[in-house]
């Protein structure tokens, strides 16, 4: 039984690890398109009037919700147009400085490219240290890249809320009470009766023959019960013919 409930136990914690990480991921990809696509809605007119205030101040504003890293807008020569931080204190000492004395620099997006043909694409990046999941797409009008990455340490801290919070903690607590409650069952309806029977078999290979069986439980255990009945009998009515 203990066996059994730790195996039980190791496929559903297993199935949990792999399964909520997978989950909150998938999340993650949807919020960073759906905050691309808006902010991409937000700036084309202005992009395409070169109205960059306008670009600028939407971008800041992009950049400073809650989970995003940064906001950017690079026109089809790869230049710079609109580029912002959320909290530049996250990331490496160096790279801050050299944010500072250079401002947003293209190179830091090269490894998120579209492929062409394709309007968006998403990747994992580790931007001055921080790992990022940056989304970007075409901007037709103008012919450039818009890209918002989103902290992906922010998953790790959802994951262990979820796995931590009181309400995984009280499903866990029901499935492990409910796989107990299975064993139970099981060592009831099979167990008990298999262990009477090999009992039962082991009294009548040492010569007692007058044992009733009455098998309980499942068919099948019914059925190697009268099996048993029969084969107890067959022996008994053979060894009274040898005895007479």
């Amino acid at each position: 039984m203990l066996v059994g409930l730790l195996i039980i136990s190791t496929i559903f914690v297993h199935f949990y690890l792999n399964t909520v990480p997978d989950v909150l991921q998938h999340q993650l990809e949807l919020r960073s398109r759906a905050l691309t696509e808006s902010l991409k809605g937000t700036i084309t007119a202005p992009l395409a009037k070169k109205d960059y205030l306008t670009v600028n101040q939407e971008v800041k504003r992009a950049s400073k919700l809650s989970g995003v890293a940064y906001a950017v807008v690079r026109n089809k020569r790869g230049i710079i147009v609109a580029g912002f931080f959320n909290n530049l204190n996250k990331f490496e000492n160096d790279f801050v400085q050299k944010i500072k004395e250079k401002g947003f620099q293209s190179d830091i997006l090269i490894k998120n490219t579209i492929i062409p043909g394709e309007q968006g694409a998403g990747a994992q990046l580790k931007i001055g240290g921080v790992p990022v999941y940056d989304q970007v797409t075409t901007l037709p009008e103008s012919g450039g890249e818009l890209h918002v990455g989103l902290y992906t340490d922010n998953i790790d801290k959802h994951f262990f809320q979820i796995l931590l919070s009181p309400l995984t903690l009280v499903l866990l607590l029901l499935f492990f009470l409910a796989a107990y409650l299975l064993f139970v069952l099981l060592d009831k309806l099979i167990t008990e009766p298999m262990r009477s029977l090999t009992n039962v078999a082991n009294r009548i290979s040492l010569g007692e023959l007058d044992l009733a069986i009455m098998a309980a439980g499942p068919r099948e255990i019914r059925e190697l019960g009268a099996a048993l009945e029969r084969m107890r009998h067959s022996i008994k009515v053979a060894m009274e013919r040898l005895s007479r």
